[in-house]
């Protein structure tokens, strides 16, 4: 097992310190991570950064149209492309990654925006990752793909919608979810986390419901990373982990009410995709 980045990761702030140095400082050690992973796994890493330039992208384009983006971000990072790049690939002259070109070519983005058309960037999104990001990212993002389309299957069923519409991605796994009659579409043998799901969406208990979703992808990373010290599996892993405490850091009780709002409206409502929204709600 390669261990190349010992001086890396010997630098990096305990994800645990008392005073949550590292969940504080989110900006400064992505430029550090980009800075020295070597040239393939810097390709790799942006695809965790991806998620917030594919939304940055969205709001662009809804900005061009003159719609007013109801998010009270207005940029989302860590990201990988600033404004001007985005704004720049629009017209062709910035490189963007392929799953957004082909998604700017295939996108008529003079017209508005539908749900079927974001989920076609995050399904472009996610194929691209998954094929192109080595073998702990691409299953990490196939583990996450997953969860999400469960979450939205749920809520889709339970609010009597056509659940093969909101789902992202041709996979086995969609498949079975869009001809199941049951409560837990046959599933809850392999992904026995189900009917936790299904009762937190239920009951709206949503806090708990983003508590959960994190714990599922928190214990993927913890399990396939497992013996990497210093490789790139580990530099990876401490990011996600870092991205995922990051996101509950310093949240009054008056914030979570606001954006568990945010959420009953976007997330649940089936209005846009989980990976859509804010950078400090359901992403990891």
């Amino acid at each position: 097992m390669a261990e190349r980045y010992h001086y890396l990761i010997g630098g990096l702030p305990d994800l645990f310190s008392p005073d949550q140095a590292a969940q504080r400082d989110l900006q400064r050690i992505q430029s550090e991570i980009l800075e020295l992973l070597e040239p393939e796994d810097r390709a790799r890493f942006n695809y965790l950064l991806y998620r917030n330039d594919n939304k940055n992208l969205l709001r662009l384009i809804r900005d061009r149209q003159g719609i007013q983006d109801d998010s009270n971000i207005s940029f989302h990072r860590p990201a990988a492309f600033t404004h001007q790049d985005l704004e720049e690939g629009i017209l062709g002259i910035f490189e963007l990654p392929d799953y957004m070109r082909e998604f700017l070519e295939e996108t008529d983005i003079q017209k508005p925006l539908t749900l079927e058309t974001e989920n076609r960037l995050i399904e472009l999104y996610y194929q691209e990752a998954i094929a192109n990001s080595g073998e702990f990212l691409s299953g990490y993002f196939e583990h996450k793909r997953d969860i999400k389309n469960i979450v939205i299957a749920i809520n889709a069923k339970r609010d009597g919608k056509d659940v093969s519409q909101v789902l992202v991605g041709d996979t086995d796994l969609n498949r079975q979810i869009a001809v199941s009659n049951q409560a837990d579409f046959g599933l809850s043998r392999i992904y026995p986390f189900i009917p936790e799901i299904r009762e937190l969406i239920e009951h709206r208990h949503l806090n708990d419901l983003e508590k959960k979703i994190d714990s599922l992808i928190l214990d993927y990373i913890e399990t396939h990373s497992e013996g990497h010290i210093f490789d790139e599996v580990a530099v990876f892993a401490y990011f996600l982990e870092l991205s995922l405490s990051h996101r509950w850091l310093d949240r009054s009780a008056e914030e979570g009410r606001e954006r568990l709002k945010e959420i009953v409206r976007k997330v649940l409502s089936n209005s846009v995709l989980p990976e859509q929204v804010s950078a400090e709600e359901l992403a990891l």
